[in-house]
């Protein structure tokens, strides 16, 4: 399948959306691609998944339609907004928990990305980008705002790809940590097309998509 390219609007940060992920440790920027295009993505991730629509690790090695997402200049320079230095592209998963699936149900676990990345304070930063409405209800993040300021947690490693149901059918991958005292969790609530920029450090999981459709 040949996907037609998507582009994103222009958007540019302002110094009050940078001073709130300053503070909070993420920040969500709306109506960064048109509705139509993020059907144009799901269709075109589609097929590069498996069976069970486990995540697809670095979808962007498998196809340029990917690559030039990952490379959007919009995207880019949101990104270096808040890092305030140039950026390099590490990695990227492709997250379905399409309903009916194994994997529909899967929970991450309360975690810090930049642990499981292996590096340091501050260098990391990740950007989600919503293809559909995301709410707790169709398997959506959690924050826990302001523990970004937080070092480097102990953690109880756990598989994190193509991991196992528990008992309830979930899965339930992410190196785990605990979650100090004095931190709330805060349900990310997004529509279609908007993007999240979040400190690598910052403790989050998700929710298991529950719904049919």
């Amino acid at each position: 399948m040949m996907a037609t390219s998507v582009k994103s609007n222009r958007t540019t940060l302002t110094s009050t959306q940078i001073d709130f992920y300053d503070d909070f440790g993420y920040l969500i920027v709306p109506n960064v691609y048109d509705v139509r295009d993020c059907q144009t993505v799901i269709q075109a991730a589609d097929e590069f998944a498996d069976d069970d629509f486990s995540v697809c690790l670095n979808i962007h090695r498998k196809s340029f339609f990917f690559m030039d997402i990952a490379r959007d200049h919009v995207l880019v320079e949101m990104a270096k907004s808040v890092q305030r230095h140039d950026i390099v592209g590490l990695n990227d998963q492709y997250l379905y928990k399409k309903p009916g699936t194994k994997y529909a149900k899967q929970a991450w676990v309360p975690h810090q990305d930049s642990v499981m990345a292996g590096t340091k304070q501050g260098t990391y930063v990740q950007l989600h980008i919503f293809l559909e409405d995301h709410n707790k209800n169709n398997g959506g993040i959690y924050f826990y705002p302001g523990s970004h300021r937080l070092g480097h947690l102990s953690y109880d490693y756990k598989l994190s790809s193509k991991e196992e149901s528990d008992y309830d059918g979930q899965t339930r991958p992410g190196w785990e940590c605990q979650v100090p005292e004095g931190y709330e969790r805060r349900d990310v609530v997004a529509t279609a097309g908007s993007v999240c920029l979040q400190h690598g450090n910052m403790i989050h999981g998700s929710y298991p998509n529950k719904t049919v459709d």
